[in-house]
């Protein structure tokens, strides 16, 4: 009996690959800049700051060399130091900075690749000054588990005491990071599977607090 061999060729064309957007990046930083993943054009970059002690509203770098132009996607409501905001580009090169934000102590980053042309769907937010914290949900412009869904915890304690850190991820979610400074505290939770987006509750030891949620779908191309 013969025995034959798949070419090469055969065996590339039958490579699946998985549809939808997804996460190729992310990180956090106690400070007015962050360094921004590895990304190239195309790529879809959000970045959710947090208010500085003076709890005015984070301000975006202005455009220019290296910077892209920031695009406003949503703020809290005005709480203080539970202010945050957000912001996207889609990027255009492989080398953007973020440039140095205004009333900042905290910032959050996320990449991600196969998105949209349009990137942002549904979006959502929500203060808080006590425990839990809970990322309000919202409505998908693709219910098709193929957007990424991004929530963004930040919150710094009111009583000038090093914030207790997050509790582990939710089932169904995944925790990008979660860690803490003095005064402040970043969590980046994503969803593992994107066919709706109810809000989710994280905790930790703390009571007083002024938090600060955001939660952005990034839409798949």
């Amino acid at each position: 009996m013969a025995i034959r061999k798949l070419s090469t060729a055969l065996v590339s064309s039958l490579t699946y690959s998985i549809p939808g957007a997804y996460l190729s990046g992310f990180g956090s930083a106690y400070a007015t800049s962050i360094a921004i993943p590895t990304h190239q054009s195309g790529d879809v970059i959000v970045i959710c700051a947090r208010a500085g002690a003076s709890g005015a509203v984070p301000a975006a770098a202005s455009a220019g060399g290296t910077v892209p132009t920031w695009t406003s996607i949503v703020q809290t409501a005005a709480s203080g130091f539970g202010i945050a905001r957000a912001y996207y580009c889609v990027s255009t090169a492989n080398n953007h900075t973020s440039g140095t934000w205004t009333n900042t102590s905290g910032m959050m980053v996320a990449v991600v690749r196969r998105a949209a042309s349009s990137p942002i769907g549904g979006y959502s937010v929500a203060t808080t000054t006590n425990i839990p914290w809970t990322a309000p949900g919202t409505t998908l412009t693709k219910a098709t588990s193929t957007s990424v869904l991004l929530h963004f915890f930040g919150w710094g304690d009111s009583v000038n005491s090093t914030p207790a850190n997050f509790s582990a991820a939710p089932q169904g979610y995944t925790q990008r990071f979660a860690n803490r400074t003095s005064l402040v505290a970043l969590e980046l939770l994503t969803k593992n599977i994107t066919d709706c987006a109810p809000a989710v509750t994280q905790t930790t030891p703390s009571t007083s607090v002024y938090g600060s949620q955001i939660t952005i779908e990034v839409v798949a191309a």
